[in-house]
């Protein structure tokens, strides 16, 4: 996640530096439809990591996977991880979305994006304006070059829903808002769809949208 703050970068770092062991080999909902949606992707990059529940999922499916997060802690477990179960095609690194370093870090990834996935679950609604716009920009860099952008959010009717994880810096998104964001910044949607059920964990059931854009 991005550093917005002090005390944002602090949840985080000390959110992941309890591991989440219980849903952490666990992939996301979300994970399991962009792997059916983008069956001969070469290259995913999973933008707000995490933990790597998703990218160490990822790596069954495509030849090479780069994590990327705002949190430290949680790109430190994620290597941890990655060499206790020796996966080599799994590489994660710190970057931080408020910066113009996330564009720099893109330059530097010798992928193919042509047959490349950029990724974000849950990132969106948790990152500021400001890092939302890199993220797009990130998002349009993958799609000039011949890439896809699979991205899962919370919505403005999940305000008012039940949270499974503790209060932290949230922002409720109003799907046809952000659609109008990334086409000006020059994206094509290629999917849209929102609702319950897309996203359950436990007793959070959150409203979320899902946008593929090519």
């Amino acid at each position: 996640m991005t550093d917005l703050s002090d005390e944002t970068r602090n949840y985080w770092d000390q959110f992941y530096q309890s591991d989440r062991l219980g849903i952490e080999d666990i992939p996301s909902q979300f994970a399991t439809f962009v792997v059916g949606e983008f069956p001969k992707s070469s290259a995913i990059i999973d933008i707000g990591c995490g933990n790597g529940r998703d990218s160490f999922f990822f790596c069954r499916h495509v030849k090479e996977v780069v994590g990327v997060d705002g949190s430290r802690n949680a790109i430190d477990h994620c290597n941890n991880k990655s060499k206790y179960m020796s996966v080599d095609n799994v590489g994660f690194h710190h970057v931080d979305l408020s910066t113009d370093a996330c564009m720099a870090f893109l330059d530097g990834l010798a992928v193919d994006f042509s047959g490349t996935v950029a990724y974000a679950r849950f990132l969106v609604h948790a990152i500021d304006e400001d890092s939302e716009a890199n993220l797009l920009k990130m998002a349009r860099y993958v799609s000039e070059r011949g890439g896809a952008v699979a991205l899962e959010f919370r919505t403005h009717r999940d305000e008012n829903q039940k949270k499974e994880t503790s209060m932290h810096y949230r922002r409720y998104i109003n799907p046809l808002e952000f659609m109008e964001n990334a086409r000006s910044a020059g994206l094509n949607l290629a999917y849209f769809t929102e609702g319950f059920g897309f996203a359950k964990y436990k007793s959070d059931d959150a409203h979320v949208a899902r946008l593929i854009f090519k």
